[in-house]
């Protein structure tokens, strides 16, 4: 069986405005994978987010950036712009719970990707595969090697 993916905010921002971070193999690998990769409504959560300082610190123009690429990346992603949905909020408040449970402290948004790709049966690609590993999902770092 062929893996399908969730991409983390912190692998989908290395793909953003101004930013060189991905290689050439890991830029044609996403191409060629295109539909088994998918993102978390977290994800357009934090970018947003992230849209809002920039345009509280007065960086328009940076703001409006980042507001044109998340608006395509929305639509490229579409159908597999996955929901926090009454699963995903079920399987994360366990997952949360067993995390707390063994002495770790997940972030909040980090449990609910987690949950997600858990409800979906993807493996999660991340920079931060510290933030994943106690919660239990499959995790890999696309910078340290390209996911088979």
């Amino acid at each position: 069986m062929r893996h399908r993916f969730l991409l983390d905010t912190s692998v989908v921002s290395i793909f953003g405005p101004g930013r060189r971070e991905a290689s050439d193999a890991l830029v044609a690998w996403a191409r060629q994978q295109n539909e088994r990769l998918y993102v978390s409504s977290i994800t357009m959560f934090e970018i947003t987010q992230g849209i809002a300082k920039l345009s509280r610190a007065e960086q328009h123009q940076r703001a409006d950036r980042f507001t044109r690429w998340r608006d395509d990346l929305a639509a490229q992603f579409g159908e597999r712009q996955l929901p926090v949905d009454e699963a995903v909020a079920k399987v994360g408040g366990k997952m949360s719970d067993e995390a707390f449970g063994s002495g770790t402290h997940p972030g909040f948004l980090d449990v609910l990707i987690a949950a997600t790709a858990r409800v979906h049966d993807l493996v999660v690609l991340t920079r931060n595969v510290r933030h994943f590993g106690p919660l239990g999902v499959a995790v890999v770092d696309p910078l340290e090697r390209l996911p088979g």
